[in-house]
């Protein structure tokens, strides 16, 4: 498959900057040294090996932000900017596909790429989030007026806008191949991450996978970042019971994503758990778990759930997230 270009996926920051504050105020505010990124990776190379007999079950700050964080922003890139990505996160992969399919926007695409990390014993499943501001508005029309279908689980719905595009992913053979791997890498974990659009698409994926392919749960990660509402409280309960093992739901302050759709349209509702940062995001910040509920009043939705009081939030770990992952994740 030709590799798509580069050149709009970061247009929704350069067309949606958040209250008015622009890109170039953002990236001083948020701004890190290479030196003092360089060190902190230094620190934290020792992630232990997941497989069958030693599981993680806990969130880590350095393996989220190491690990798992570059595949989400690695999911913005063409081939050679993910294949960029995976050279710099892991020691030993292999890079398997990257799918692309035309969504609903004025030069829309959605894609997913699937790899495998030899090192970490893990094959890694990533989607890319919005990468233009017409897409952004189409998410948001489509999940607000559009009725929402069936979820994978037989019980709760899910937004017919992110299900219609997981569908199409689905269709050029994303979850067989993950079965595929699995059969052949014997013991391997599923890794599934995604931001924005992309956290929304690989929760779907997640479940199904685990609730139709029958992968056990303790062989599945799923860690999202700034992911909005995919569906209703039914689905959210499903998603409490069926992927309880190891699935976040990463959220900066103020993220207006996360609070799409609103809560009291059509009872949409977060499945839980929450990892709240109320901070910058910098190395060894504090951040929290949210153990409140699904929807914990003190966590994300503590500044409220209306769009004045969040800001389009582009910067997570101190990355513009499409920025990092079409930089081949060095730097950012």
């Amino acid at each position: 498959m030709k590799a798509q270009t580069s050149s709009n996926y970061s247009q929704i920051y350069n067309e949606f900057p958040p209250n008015n504050i622009s890109l170039t105020e953002l990236s001083n505010k948020f701004n890190v040294s290479q030196e003092l990124e360089d060190k902190f990776r230094k620190t934290n190379q020792n992630f232990a090996v997941f497989n069958e007999s030693k599981v993680e079950l806990t969130y880590r700050d350095n393996f989220i932000r190491l690990k798992i964080f570059p595949l989400a922003a690695a999911a913005y890139g063409t081939d050679k900017n993910i294949v960029d990505c995976l050279t710099e996160i892991y020691p030993e992969f292999k890079f398997i596909k990257n799918w692309v399919v035309k969504c609903q926007g004025v030069d829309a695409s959605c894609s997913a790429f699937i790899a495998v990390s030899i090192t970490d014993k893990a094959i890694v499943l990533a989607f890319r989030g919005t990468d233009t501001f017409w897409q952004l508005t189409h998410e948001v029309i489509e999940t607000l007026f559009f009725q929402k279908v069936l979820s994978v689980f037989g019980h709760g719905y899910v937004a017919f806008y992110f299900d219609n595009i997981f569908t199409q992913l689905d269709k050029k053979g994303v979850t067989e191949e993950v079965i595929t791997l699995l059969n052949e890498y014997r013991g391997y974990e599923v890794w599934i991450t995604g931001h924005s659009l992309g956290g929304a698409l690989a929760a779907i994926a997640a479940a199904k996978l685990v609730h139709l392919n029958r992968i056990p749960q303790d062989r599945v990660k799923l860690v999202t970042f700034g992911q909005p509402r995919t569906g209703d409280s039914g689905f959210a309960a499903r998603m409490a019971t069926e992927l309880s093992f190891f699935n976040y739901r990463v959220v900066r302050a103020r993220d207006l994503v996360v609070h799409i759709p609103p809560r009291v349209y059509e009872d949409y509702a977060h499945y839980r758990t929450e990892i709240f940062y109320d901070n910058e995001m910098k190395p060894g910040e504090p951040w929290k778990r949210c153990v409140g509920g699904d929807e914990d009043k003190d966590c994300a939705n503590k500044y409220g759930q209306d769009f004045n009081n969040s800001i389009r939030i582009v910067f997570l770990f101190l990355k513009n997230v499409a920025t990092y992952g079409l930089s081949g994740c060095y730097g950012g």
